[in-house]
């Protein structure tokens, strides 16, 4: 075997070894990129969801206070608007409050003002039907009757609205980038299945070259 195969067969290994250090290293690269922008994807999943589910307290909220101040016969109802303000919101509240550190700081002060105005929703619930009417006779009262109406009509139900609102745009802005989230992981899986097959297909074409040279060298040394 002359010293040039000699020269060109180490040239060879030292080529594949280099290759399958930049495939593992390539590899290990994009696997933490995919979890990357998987995580990213499902947190705003995780994001969203709690968002839907702030939408859906305030619904069923101006639902109750609506069947409280226009139904007598509503007892279910009226523990079902306590439970929610003393047991619900602060759960749902807690739970949201953990995932805020890592949204923009938009989206934070936006979740903050809603907050700030479901705790307010609360206290004018209690005082406009919540305290008031209690009783059937709370309810026979005109003046007490018209007043609870008059002010559900005219504060409550809006404020909900305002809510209802704030929440509805805060989940359009993470429809978005829950959308933008998808189709980065997508993307950054397609490229990483485009850079495996690559290096797959170099090192092959690695692999054969290096045993026709060593082929190629085993003879010429037996000759």
């Amino acid at each position: 075997m002359t010293k040039r195969r000699i020269r060109l067969l180490i040239a060879g290994i030292i080529a594949l070894l280099l290759l399958s250090s930049f495939s593992s290293f390539t590899i290990i690269r994009d696997g933490i990129r995919i979890d990357r922008a998987l995580k990213q994807y499902d947190d705003h999943l995780i994001f969203r969801e709690t968002i839907v589910e702030f939408i859906l307290l305030s619904e069923r909220s101006k639902q109750l206070s609506i069947s409280w101040v226009y139904l007598i016969a509503n007892e279910e109802y009226k523990k079902e608007l306590n439970e929610l303000q003393v047991v619900q919101y602060p759960e749902l509240k807690s739970r949201i409050e953990k995932l805020m550190p890592s949204w923009d700081e938009n989206q934070r002060t936006e979740m903050i003002l809603s907050f700030g105005e479901f705790e307010s929703l609360i206290k004018t619930q209690q005082r406009v039907f919540m305290s008031r009417l209690q009783t059937v006779e709370n309810y026979e009262d005109p003046t007490v009757k018209y007043l609870s109406e008059t002010e559900l009509e005219s504060d409550v139900l809006p404020n909900i609205e305002s809510i209802l609102g704030r929440l509805r745009d805060i989940e359009k802005n993470y429809n978005t980038a829950t959308t933008e989230a998808l189709a980065e992981s997508r993307s950054v899986i397609s490229i990483s299945d485009m850079r495996s097959l690559i290096v797959s297909i170099t090192m092959f074409a690695s692999g054969v070259i290096g045993l026709v040279i060593t082929i190629g060298a085993s003879k010429q040394s037996s000759e």
